[in-house]
């Protein structure tokens, strides 16, 4: 546990170090202050399932995180759908490295997900690589549960070069090389008001 609490300090520190506070018009302190966390934000049953914390906020405008990611953006904000999970404020996500779904399409993957596992929206996704890039290299990793124009095409982060981008893959799409991202449907919440264990299934709101 004290291993995944220091990557969540340490994935809010990014956040800070980027400049996020001053998007929010809020000092690095009055930032910090949103992330509080009450009781364990973990899951002891993600072990060895869902290893990897991924700290999201989804406050911050997505063309400025998508900015400070380092990431070229091909597709139109307006034909994306789902962009996000719908919390208003910022949370914690479970996931593993995409090697579980390795060269697998949207839809075969989908077909082996545990009762209590998810996909990602792009939102999550796009913090996962500004935190991870290293789990992006050489592969593309979709984003299942945002849609781009419609209902089976999913957006998805490509690294074959030393810029990444923003591409999209046909839901029965499968290639050597792409892979999908997918989580815990268990989040945790910051704030006064979190603390508790918000059961997100494989839907959108």
């Amino acid at each position: 546990m004290t291993v995944q609490i220091n990557t969540i300090k340490n994935q809010i520190d990014h956040l800070i170090n980027l400049g996020f506070p001053e998007l929010l018009k809020l000092s690095d302190q009055e930032y910090a202050n949103t992330f509080r966390m009450i009781g364990d934000p973990t899951f002891p049953g993600y072990k060895n399932r869902f290893d990897f914390p991924v700290v999201v906020d989804p406050r911050l405008p997505v063309a400025e995180l998508i900015a400070k990611a380092g990431i070229n953006n091909y597709l139109k904000y307006n034909e994306i759908a789902h962009l996000s999970g719908g919390l208003p404020g910022p949370y914690i996500f479970f996931t593993h490295d995409s090697k579980r779904y390795a060269s697998h399409s949207a839809a075969s993957a989908v077909s082996k997900f545990a009762p209590d596992e998810v996909g990602c929206t792009l939102q999550e996704l796009i913090f996962f690589y500004l935190y991870e890039p290293r789990f992006f290299e050489g592969i593309s990793m979709d984003a299942i549960l945002t849609n781009f124009r419609q209902d089976d095409y999913h957006p998805c982060i490509v690294r074959v070069t030393d810029r990444a981008e923003i591409g999209a893959h046909w839901h029965n799409d499968v290639s050597a090389g792409m892979n999908i991202l997918s989580k815990g449907d268990c989040l945790y919440k910051f704030g006064l008001d979190g603390g508790n264990y918000f059961n997100k299934k494989n839907t959108v709101e």
